[in-house]
């Protein structure tokens, strides 16, 4: 599911304006994330961390898992936007991108994006932020506490949404730190599930994992229509997601759904982190070569695959590497969870 997101949020980048048209809801993708998120981590390390799992191997484990790919990124997004930049601004840009800082020179591309190296990287810095949030507060978040923090993080979220008349705020150095108020209703929705998977309150749903991708592909194709957008993205965050997530957790996979879904999984964060120096000449090549009709999908397709290729490159020849040599070095007790948080 993840992995559908990633591209998801992909081709919404870079089929933006005149082909606007593919995935309009694409943006949603890391609402979605922030969801998986929420159930993952907890997955992974609620009951350690109750337990007295320390706070700085926690901290370790997750700047292990989240920052050789922001590093590549960064690296990317200083190729990438050479020629945007002066020497001395692309030096600073590329400092902030590497410490998920926002950055005032980020006007200057991708339409006002926080991070200016590597806009992706927005939702990491709130990714990062939640889970040190969780980390201080899980021995207290009884059920009924998190049923608190869901409802008044739920009517900050769609009162947020509704001012912005849609759920596109977070992302921006104008609008940056209302981030807090996206991330913090989907990661604790995330938890709700978890919570609920792991008591088996759940039901056996029975519903195949292809038809569990169909809907959230749906969800993401949903069009931006004024007036309606704030309704739609609301409905779609708040009921839709956790609801996908839910019927996700249930899902019995074959040995072929078991291999896509996997892929996908080991693909999703690279294909999501590694984009922002790379999306915008994707976006411009078809216009740059003449391209128009059928060529310049078919251009794109090209691309895409070729972006996705090296997304497993990168992924098999660096990132799993590095973090395998930095998991060893610190010499943790436990190999890093199987869920890839």
């Amino acid at each position: 599911m993840r992995g559908v997101a990633a591209i998801a949020v992909l081709l919404f980048h870079v089929l933006a304006t005149d082909r606007a048209w593919i995935f309009p809801s694409g943006g949603l993708a890391v609402d979605f994330f922030f969801i998986l998120s929420g159930f993952v981590i907890a997955y992974a390390y609620e009951d350690r961390l109750i337990d007295g799992f320390s706070k700085r191997r926690f901290v370790v484990a997750r700047l292990i898992r989240l920052y050789p790919l922001i590093v590549a990124g960064a690296v990317l997004g200083f190729v990438g936007y050479f020629k945007v930049y002066s020497h001395s601004e692309l030096s600073l840009a590329f400092i902030t991108g590497l410490l998920l800082l926002p950055s005032p020179l980020s006007p200057q591309s991708e339409g006002g994006m926080a991070i200016a190296i590597n806009p992706p990287s927005w939702s990491l810095s709130f990714e990062i932020i939640i889970n040190l949030v969780y980390m201080l507060i899980v021995r207290y978040l009884s059920n009924r506490l998190l049923l608190l923090v869901l409802i008044v993080s739920a009517l900050a979220l769609v009162a947020t949404i509704f001012v912005f008349g849609g759920a596109t705020f977070g992302s921006q150095w104008s609008d940056f730190a209302l981030g807090l108020a996206r991330v913090s209703f989907p990661f604790f929705a995330g938890i709700a599930v978890y919570r609920l998977w792991a008591a088996e309150a759940l039901p056996a749903m029975g519903v195949p994992w292809f038809v569990v991708f169909g809907v959230l592909l749906a969800a993401f194709q949903i069009p931006q229509v004024p007036g309606l957008a704030a309704v739609t993205d609301a409905l779609v965050i708040v009921l839709v997601f956790p609801i996908l997530v839910a019927l996700g957790s249930k899902v019995t996979l074959n040995t072929t759904g078991a291999r896509i879904c996997n892929l996908l999984g080991e693909l999703s964060y690279p294909i999501y982190i590694l984009q922002g120096g790379v999306v915008h000449h994707l976006r411009e090549l078809p216009h740059k070569f003449g391209l128009s009709g059928a060529s310049q999908y078919l251009f794109i397709a090209v691309a895409l695959l070729a972006y996705l290729s090296a997304c497993w490159i990168a992924l098999k020849v660096y990132d799993e590497p590095v973090r395998r040599f930095l998991t060893e070095r610190l010499r943790f007790g436990r190999p890093i969870p199987t869920f890839r948080t």
